[in-house]
């Protein structure tokens, strides 16, 4: 979940709020909170989530073992890894075939953008052990 909210589903030592975190957590029900995060006003307009109308730009999905192969904390990006373009252009490209180009690294891609309320779908294999991710930008947002 992004969101700019503070204690956006829950704060600590406060009372549960029926927001469907708890139907969550207890029996993994998803309905619940999503009806409550997308839940519309009498104008029509999103009641929680009316900063959220970002569209995001192609991304793409990628594994990876420990080690990230886009940077290093405390170090600069890896130069020619396409993460500045897909950060700053939302190009996916260069990144995408960076990332198939490592050992031990299966990266897929979108070829277009999500718009708000939309979804996009990646079909990768993931080896046990690796961590799944995706890159992507928010479009229309001063970075």
């Amino acid at each position: 979940m992004v969101h700019t909210q503070p204690n956006a589903l829950f704060e600590e030592g406060a009372p549960v709020r029926a927001n469907g975190l708890e139907s969550l957590a207890e029996d993994g029900w998803l309905q619940a909170i999503y009806d409550w995060y997308t839940e519309t006003g009498s104008t029509g307009a999103l009641l929680r989530l009316s900063s959220s109308y970002s569209v995001l730009s192609p991304g793409v999905a990628y594994t990876q073992g420990e080690q990230s192969p886009f940077f290093t904390r405390g170090e600069a990006v890896i130069a020619g890894s396409g993460l500045e373009e897909l950060a700053e252009d939302g190009n996916a490209d260069i990144a995408h075939e960076y990332l198939n180009g490592l050992d031990g690294v299966t990266a897929a891609k979108s070829n277009t953008g999500v718009p708000p309320g939309e979804s996009i779908t990646f079909e990768i294999d993931v080896e046990e052990g690796k961590r799944l991710n995706f890159a992507t930008m928010f479009v229309s947002t001063n970075d």
